[in-house]
């Protein structure tokens, strides 16, 4: 079974920040294989093994998902990245009410 390497960024909306993205980030990369939040990739997914690390938190000037989404691909870009990436912001979010990503 593959490995699934996941980046987790914490977005911090400058207008309205919102910490509590930080605890959830940490404790997903601290524990991916108990972490509710991961659950039903855990169970859907053909994964062997989680490698989760917690970016720094990031702030942005949005909450709009489809900013964020972007933000995200331009981080990985920038930082070359591997993996999996996915930006995560706690509090008000404006856009899609199911989430975004990239195919």
């Amino acid at each position: 079974m593959p490995v699934l390497d996941l980046t987790l960024i914490p977005f911090l909306w400058s207008a309205d920040p919102d910490s509590a993205i930080l605890g959830q980030t940490a404790s997903m990369a601290a524990d991916p294989h108990g972490h509710e939040l991961l659950s039903d990739t855990r169970t859907l997914l053909p994964v062997g093994a989680f490698e989760v690390t917690a970016h720094a938190p990031v702030l942005s000037s949005s909450n709009d998902m489809l900013d964020l989404l972007r933000e995200t691909l331009l981080i990985r870009r920038l930082e070359a990245g591997g993996g999996h990436w996915m930006g995560m912001m706690s509090g008000p979010l404006s856009g899609f009410a199911g989430g975004v990503a990239y195919r």
